[in-house]
Parts: C-alpha cells; structure tokens; sequence
C-alpha cells in the first residue's frame, strides 16, 4: 500500500490510503466473522472538516466499515445537527456520501456508524469531557 513502508511494525491491511502518500490507522480493528475488517475510530475533539473528508473517503474507497465513537462536538461534526429554525445541517459524513443526507445516523448498517462516546468510568469521563472542552 503507498505510503506504508517496509518493515512497518503494524499490518498494512488495516490501513486505508487516505490520498497518493498517505494513510490512515484506525484506533481500533475488529475482525467481523463473515464481513471481514471493520474499524472503530475514538474521537475526543473535532478534526478539521478537510482532514475528517479525506479519513471518511478513504474509509468509503477501501469499503471499510467503521464506527465513530465521539464526543457531541465530534458526533454534529461527523452527521449534522438541526438548525435553530428545525432545519437539518448536513456533517461531512453527508457531505462524502457514508450517511444519507437531511438526518442523523440511521444506524440502517451502511459503512457507517456514528455514535456518541460513553464511558462507564466516570472519572474517564470527566477527563474525556475536559480534554474536549480543551480544544
């Protein structure tokens, strides 16, 4: 795969290529039986809508299946939230295509899942919840 070098210390399969130099690890693998890989991405804070775009292509052109666990910042970033006249604001993954637009995630088992970071520590919580404000 472009841009993993020889000898990488992680398999490559679990890579996308996110753009001609470049790829993207996810946080966490899961092996589907009968379905093969599947991702799980942590997010704690917002990525810029240009660098989430380029991760959830390259998730869309491997046809990786992926879950997003994020904070609300990160899940109104990912698929949108209404606006203050009740309209829907499409997120970025209307905008590439991994959710249908005018609406939160169906959860109908598309490539895509978004879903809002829970911890059952609240101490982890409470620092998830810090960090997030942070940035």
């Amino acid at each position: 795969m472009p841009g993993v070098h020889e000898g990488s210390p992680r398999e490559p399969l679990f890579a996308v290529s996110a753009g001609v130099r470049a790829v993207h690890w996810p946080d966490l693998v899961l092996v589907l039986p009968g379905e093969g890989i599947g991702a799980v991405e942590v997010e704690l804070t917002a990525k810029t809508p240009s660098a989430l775009r380029r991760i959830l292509r390259a998730y869309g052109q491997a046809r990786r299946r992926v879950l997003y666990l994020g904070t609300d910042p990160v899940v109104r970033q990912l698929q949108g939230r209404p606006s203050p006249d009740g309209r829907w604001i499409d997120g970025v993954a209307q905008d590439v295509g991994l959710l249908p637009p005018g609406g939160p995630d169906p959860g109908t088992g598309g490539l895509l899942r978004v879903r809002r970071f829970a911890v059952g520590d609240p101490a982890v919580d409470r620092q998830a919840a810090r960090h997030a404000q942070r940035r």
